[in-house]
């Protein structure tokens, strides 16, 4: 074996050089980091981690201050890429463990209780360029001691790239390995000309089909959801639908948060168009069935807003290398309609405090915290309609805390059959279509906040037919889009503000056209 004499650090890992001054990588080069693939209080746990050599993982384990009873486990077979599944563990302890096999590390987890009130996680995203400002942040966030991670996106700046996902893990090591990270799919994390999202899938172990899934901790509900370029959003997809059933089932949780990459709300400096075709149109749905914040990336810089009772962050800044500029005419817009709070371009993470009766949050950068508020626990959004052999028959009626209006429903049965409006709450219309035995048919509409139309879609039986038109917030049109059965089809075209062509794309049976 040849002597290792000295290290170097080339893209963000180290390099080692044999005494030939021969180029070696170290022995460990991903990890160790924590997962969860299903609810975190059910008492599994998978340690990943990436070694150099072919080896087999092992994992010994027990609880902090009794690490004289150990147990251990492995993956049971030589390889490079490593997933140690620990099942049995009991909720409300902490554990440390260390892995070993060709490697040896040691870090620590806990497994909350199902019945937990108070936590607290740290909010990131777009951490992408790792400079010497993320690698600082990431230092405070480990002085945070949050419970766990969540993310909304671009942990690198090209999912294909090797080095750039070495980057990313080395940058996190000493978080991840003791905090779970629970990631949204950014839209540089994708392969594959930005359609594919393999390599995240294979680095990251996550509940369901790892893009949109769920998880609980405590009391609380968390939503990661896929809102990347391939995103669409509508009634008729299978993503709407699976967020629909969700949100009736843990509509109950003490809070519920939502998480994903384009932004829903944005004063970005050049980001409203990919705003407006995606995140926006869940948001009806989401406070109709009690949501109550969100968390998007994309933009880097912060921003807070308050729109139709739910509370919107972007938190896009973990990185000081590229910061995007505020739009002085979108903030002025939006601030004037009273739903955007602060919007500042620096670098930063977002702490979250949850106790029974209210989340807190706490906006902080190099220099500490640039803003903080708390939102209380609300209620469910208030129903009143008739049921007819214990089924919703008629025009059902969901209500603002404030008691105003914010949806009507029209039910067959317990089926969604007819007219559909939903309404911002100062009382415009935000949204109105209509149902057919439970399937969206016909046309549907949105309107900004001061009831210029925003969209116009069409359906046949649940899919999307036609032509469907995108308006900015001057009016004009920003994009026409066109889909068959659900799928791309035809000539897109991209209009300027002053009306001219911006850019012609066609697609065919879903696949666009080069």
């Amino acid at each position: 074996m040849k002597k290792i004499l000295f290290l170097c650090v080339i893209s963000g890992f180290s390099i080692f050089l044999s005494a030939a001054g021969e180029k070696q990588l170290p022995p460990l080069l991903k990890g160790p980091y924590l997962q969860f693939n299903q609810k975190p209080s059910k008492g599994t746990i998978v340690i990943c981690w990436e070694t150099r050599d072919q080896t087999e993982g092992i994992v010994e384990y027990s609880v902090k201050g009794n690490e004289k009873e150990k147990e251990k486990t492995s993956d049971g077979k030589k390889d490079t890429r490593h997933e140690v599944s620990i099942a049995g563990l009991k909720p409300g302890t902490t554990y440390t463990y260390r892995i070993s096999g060709g490697v040896s590390e040691d870090g620590s987890f806990s497994i909350p209780a199902p019945d937990k009130e108070k936590f607290r996680f740290v909010a990131i995203g777009d951490p992408r360029e790792y400079d010497k400002t993320t690698e600082k942040l990431v230092k405070l966030i480990i002085e945070e001691k949050p419970d766990f991670v969540i993310g909304t996106g671009d942990y690198v700046s090209t999912g294909q790239s090797k080095i750039a996902w070495q980057d990313c893990f080395t940058m996190f090591h000493d978080l991840f390995k003791n905090v779970p990270f629970f990631p949204s799919l950014g839209d540089h994390d994708l392969s594959d000309e930005g359609r594919g999202a393999e390599d995240y899938c294979n680095y990251f172990v996550l509940p369901g089909d790892e893009l949109d899934y769920t998880f609980n901790w405590g009391k609380s509900h968390f939503i990661a959801i896929d809102i990347t370029w391939d995103s669409i959003c509508k009634p008729s997809t299978k993503q709407y639908q699976w967020l629909e059933k969700d949100l009736e089932i843990s509509k109950n949780s003490d809070f519920v948060f939502m998480y994903y990459h384009l932004p829903a709300y944005t004063a970005g400096a050049h980001r409203q168009i990919d705003t407006l075709k995606r995140a926006q149109r869940l948001f009806p749905l989401y406070t109709r069935l009690g949501g109550d914040f969100s968390f998007a990336g994309h933009d880097h810089n912060y921003q807070h807003w308050q729109a139709e009772e739910i509370t919107h962050i972007v938190t896009g800044g973990l990185t000081q290398e590229i910061l995007y500029d505020i739009n002085e005419k979108e903030k002025a817009y939006w601030e004037n309609k009273g739903y955007l709070k602060k919007a500042v371009k620096k670098p930063s993470y977002v702490v979250v405090d949850i106790t029974p009766e209210k989340a807190i949050f706490s906006a902080k950068g190099l220099d500490g915290v640039f803003e903080k508020f708390e939102i209380p626990k609300k209620p469910l959004p208030r129903e009143t309609g008739n049921l007819k052999d214990g089924k919703k028959e008629g025009v059902w009626s969901t209500y603002y805390q404030n008691d105003k209006i914010l949806a009507e429903i029209t039910y067959k049965n317990g089926v969604k059959d007819g007219k559909y409006t939903c309404y911002y709450q100062r009382g415009q219309k935000w949204e109105e279509g209509l149902y057919n035995n439970g399937l969206v048919e016909g046309k549907w509409s949105s309107w900004y906040p001061d009831g210029k139309l925003k969209e116009e879609c069409y359906y046949t039986a649940g899919k999307l037919n036609g032509e469907q038109w995108y308006y900015n917030l001057s009016g004009k049109k920003q994009e026409l889009q066109i889909f068959k059965d659900n799928m791309e089809d035809g000539e897109w075209i991209d209009y300027k503000e002053d009306g001219g062509i911006a850019g012609k794309y066609k697609f065919k049976d879903g696949e666009k056209i080069k």
